[in-house]
């Protein structure tokens, strides 16, 4: 007889009515495997990046804005004990928050933004600039100085909030 042997086909059908649910499981239990550590790999990683949005606030995020805050009352503090003819140690103390500059300045740059830096920076040529007209007694210029100054704390602090930081 001329055709297809129905004896092996059922023989492999045979073969396969065994083999094919194994088969089929053994792939399920492959996929299940993958999917789970997929989705541990993936928790993980979310668990990575929440630990490095903390720590980017803890330690550089609040050092930056601490120190601004603190510049900023000691800044109006300065201008309005000159006005009121106080004698203050003003200068003292914001010579000592200036001290901080360095490690302020450094955290700045961790975060890798051209336009933190340059606003960074031109917080501390306007501060410079302040100290120096509020020590000439040009209360005027001193004032309009600090409003400078506050303008661009304000600038600093929208970019330190409101941009998303470089991912390598």
């Amino acid at each position: 007889m001329i055709g297809p042997n129905t004896d092996s086909i059922d023989a492999i059908l045979k073969v396969w009515a065994v083999v094919g649910p194994l088969f089929g499981a053994s792939v399920a239990a492959i996929w299940g495997r993958y999917i789970k550590v997929s989705d541990r790999n993936y928790e993980n990683d979310r668990e990575d990046k929440k630990e490095l949005e903390r720590r980017v606030r803890e330690e550089i995020h609040k050092p930056v804005v601490e120190f601004v805050d603190e510049l900023l009352v000691l800044i109006s503090k300065a201008y309005w004990d000159k006005m009121d003819e106080k004698e203050t140690e003003i200068q003292a103390l914001l010579e000592k928050v200036w001290q901080k500059e360095a490690m302020i300045e450094a955290r700045v740059n961790a975060l890798e933004s051209e336009e933190l830096s340059k606003y960074f920076k031109e917080l501390d040529n306007g501060y410079s600039l302040f100290r120096s007209e509020l020590g000439d007694g040009h209360t005027g210029k001193a004032r309009d100085q600090m409003h400078a100054v506050f303008s661009i704390a304000g600038k600093l602090f929208g970019v330190l909030f409101f941009t998303q930081p470089k991912r390598k």
